[in-house]
């Protein structure tokens, strides 16, 4: 879980530290709606996941990975 919790800390830090970056040269209004389009993204890949798991009837996403994709990288 630590190192789960670490990829994901520099992943948002990274992602932070870029806006001032992005803005500068994209301007505001970009900025805004592609942050908007990411948003929409990720609250979709979150309903798919989600209904994903009803269907499989698999409450964590680690056992839901497993029956994806079977037991690569184990």
């Amino acid at each position: 879980i630590l190192s789960a919790l670490n990829i994901t800390n520099t992943i948002i830090g990274g992602g932070i530290l870029e806006l001032p970056y992005v803005m500068k040269n994209w301007g505001i209004l970009l900025t805004i709606v592609f942050l908007f389009f990411v948003y929409i993204l990720t609250l979709l890949s979150l309903v798919l996941l989600l209904n994903v798991s009803n269907i499989a009837n698999i409450n964590d996403l680690n056992s839901l990975a497993r029956k994806a994709f079977g037991g690569f990288g184990s």
